[in-house]
């Protein structure tokens, strides 16, 4: 996906998040749960999930966050949208497409690990 299509889903973030559905924007999933919390899903690059560990999960749980700030100040869209929800972010391994395993989650600066 380009980063103009990108940008276009960006624009019209609103009336895409609603109903508790996701959008994928990117290298991450937005997902409004309820009206006042934004999940944000980062998935891990590792291809074995017995190589994930809680330092390699905080690397990329790191750059997930800054990912999403990126996006947010390059669309003012987005940045209105989630200014007054509580952000949760969330690391998952991709099972080769058969399920998402959760590795990690952090919201309010606080970590909750799966692993």
């Amino acid at each position: 996906m380009s980063d103009e299509a990108n940008l276009i889903k960006l624009k019209n973030i609103e009336q895409l998040l609603r109903d508790d559905q996701s959008l994928k924007v990117g290298d991450l999933t937005l997902n409004l749960s309820g009206h006042n919390l934004v999940r944000v899903t980062g998935w891990s690059r590792l291809i074995q999930f017995e190589n994930i560990t809680r330092s390699v999960a905080l690397i990329e749980m790191t750059e997930i966050k800054a990912l999403f700030q990126l996006m947010r100040s390059t669309s003012k869209e987005l940045d209105k949208f989630v200014e007054n929800k509580a952000i949760t972010y969330f690391l998952q391994f991709d099972d080769a497409g058969k399920c998402g395993i959760l590795v990690c989650t952090e919201e309010n600066g606080e970590l909750q690990w799966y692993i």
